[in-house]
């Protein structure tokens, strides 16, 4: 059975803040450019149960959590969060691959080098975010929005992004190939270099940062509905 935290639970925060001043590993760089999760014995190792620095929360359950801090290195496969609050965040080198993450806010947060793939990922909002490096490939981001974020270098293949918002973002290096792109909003949009859009889905309720035509030669598919 998940363990569930919620945002009420006293204890659970308590325990939370005891912990971060006794971790056992620690984001360190090994060499330059280089870091690992490890002890003072240099031992690699994650922090069961931790919601933070080399914290490992696989399979558990989250629900009305609000952190606005740094956090490096989390593993959070197949977690569920539920109308969580990281906005102001620095989330870098963490995994949330097959998560559900739903109503979830990273608000004019930066996430770097993250892995949300295949992650169900529902209402997310990252408005005004800097998402640098970050891997959404095969996600379901039905209503996302990522309205006035920089969004660079980052991967959307194969995932949904229905209804999905990136108005007035900053798009460059990112790759959409074959994602479904129905009814996604993207007036405004600054496009940088480096974008690829090959085999993308869009129909007529999807607002384009540029025309039909263009689109098509670009190697979109445009649906029926």
């Amino acid at each position: 059975m998940k363990k569930i935290i919620t945002a009420i639970s006293i204890l659970s925060l308590f325990s939370l803040i005891l912990f971060a001043e006794s971790l056992e590993f620690r984001y360190v760089e090994i060499v330059p450019g280089i870091y690992q999760c490890q002890n003072d014995r240099s031992q690699e190792g994650l922090n069961r149960g931790y919601l933070g620095e080399c914290g490992d929360v696989s399979d558990q359950k989250f629900k009305a959590v609000k952190l606005s801090t740094r956090i490096d290195a989390l593993t959070a496969i197949k977690a569920e969060f539920n109308n969580c609050d990281f906005s102001q965040s620095y989330i870098n080198d963490s995994h949330f691959n097959e998560a559900s993450v739903f109503r979830t806010s990273f608000r004019g947060g930066y996430l770097y080098n993250v892995d949300f793939t295949k992650a169900n990922m529902e209402s997310v909002s990252f408005t005004g975010a800097l998402i640098t490096s970050v891997r959404m490939d095969e996600a379901k981001l039905l209503l996302a929005t990522f309205d006035s974020a920089s969004i660079t270098s980052v991967t959307f293949s194969q995932s949904d992004l229905t209804g999905a918002n990136f108005m007035n973002s900053l798009i460059t290096s990112v790759d959409f190939s074959s994602a479904n792109l129905r009814a996604a909003n993207f007036s405004n949009v600054n496009l940088g270099g480096g974008n690829n859009w090959k085999g993308a889905t869009f129909n007529d309720a999807t607002l384009l940062p540029f025309t039909e035509a263009q689109a098509l030669r670009l190697g979109m598919i445009k649906a029926a509905r």
